[in-house]
């Protein structure tokens, strides 16, 4: 589910959201029996399941946003309408809505530098909390106030939803979610308003051709592979290699490590390796293993266009080479030769999982792209 552009983490966020805030209005009508299949299921149960998916993808503002109410519907549909608002009971749900107010005042915080939309969604949601606080309390609220808050708060998720699910079938932004309130960090923008670098869609020919071309010029990517996201950079740009080496913050005891998508660029350090070694090579690759071996001295090395960044490769005694089992890894070794890989993360760090991630930790160093 997190990997399909039709049903993405997000998009079955919001429509749990306003599918529920539906359910709520309809529900001032007395009609309890859509507290279960419209209420809890949904906005409880489904919308926690989005905000795991949203987790396990690396986006944690929207993982702890829709955990946050998925727990708040599930209180919502429990006992609101089970008529537990009297003595001790009472006091205890108003203590429990006080508390996703407080969670949700956090939500708000985060979203101004997040996107507009967020922003709006989030601060509605609020008076959602209000209201349920008061009605645990026993104050009597308009119906119609709540109605026109729940088809307002449902309105955002409809058009919060249109985005995601358009944005996701064609490739690209169509519509916006608008931009941060406020921008923080190293200049790039929030989820909604411009990227500081190209983010081109692994799953697609076109997204891997259009970063290659980037690192043929000189830039350096973000990359997800069969293990973690890396940094790259095309060896036979210099430059690029040492951007790469200094975005990282690389320490020198976790030199870079050289990627080939076939064996038969080795060719030229064939006789070094012995055929031993070479035929363990051809029937090990490609996996996630890298191969740590001696250095060669030799010209072979220079093959690759390093120049003098070939010092940031490796150490004096050692080299560490690879065939990824990733197609997007050895197709955009295809176009753009062997490159110089480092994980996405400045060192010291935890490894990054998804791009969002590596915008965070590495920003707009990231000069020519991400895959995503």
């Amino acid at each position: 589910l997190g990997y399909s552009k039709y049903a993405s983490a997000d998009t079955l966020g919001f429509l749990s959201n306003a599918v529920t805030a539906l359910a709520v209005a309809l529900l001032s009508t007395g009609d309890k029996s859509l507290v279960l299949p419209w209420v809890i299921v949904p906005g409880g149960v489904i919308q926690f399941v989005a905000g795991t998916i949203s987790f396990s993808r690396g986006k944690t503002f929207e993982s702890t946003a829709f955990m946050v109410y998925s727990m708040m519907w599930l209180l919502w549909g429990s006992v609101r309408y089970s008529g537990v608002y009297r003595g001790s009971e009472g006091l205890g749900v108003a203590a429990g809505a006080a508390s996703f107010l407080l969670f949700n005042l956090f939500v708000i915080f985060l979203s101004v530098v997040i996107n507009k939309a967020w922003l709006v969604l989030s601060v509605v949601f609020e008076v959602v909390c209000v209201l349920f606080l008061l009605d645990a309390l026993g104050v009597q609220t308009s119906q119609y106030f709540e109605l026109g808050v729940m088809c307002v708060f449902g309105a955002v998720c409809v058009y919060c939803f249109c985005v995601h699910l358009l944005n996701g079938m064609c490739g690209e932004e169509v519509m916006s979610l608008g931009s941060p309130l406020l921008s923080l960090g190293r200049g790039h923008r929030g989820r909604g308003g411009e990227q500081g670098c190209v983010m081109a869609d692994a799953r697609k020919a076109n997204g891997v051709k259009q970063i290659a071309e980037l690192m043929k010029a000189g830039g350096i990517c973000g990359m997800p592979t069969d293990t973690v996201y890396v940094l790259v950079a095309a060896c036979n740009r210099p430059a690029a290699v040492e951007r790469a080496y200094r975005t990282k913050k690389q320490a020198e005891e976790r030199p870079m490590s050289i990627w080939i998508s076939q064996l038969s660029q080795l060719e030229p350090a064939r006789e070094e390796f012995g055929p031993l070694l070479w035929d363990f090579m051809k029937e090990v690759w490609p996996s996630s293993i890298s191969l740590y071996y001696v250095h060669l001295p030799g010209p072979w090395l220079d093959r690759f266009g390093l120049g003098d960044s070939a010092h940031y490769i490796g150490t004096p005694e050692s080299i560490a080479i690879r065939i990824p089992d990733c197609t997007v890894a050895t197709h955009l070794i295809d176009l753009v030769g062997p490159i110089a890989v480092t994980s996405a993360n400045p060192s010291g760090e935890a490894d990054t999982t998804h791009h969002s991630q590596v915008l965070a930790k590495l920003g707009d160093n990231v000069s020519a792209g991400k895959l995503i």
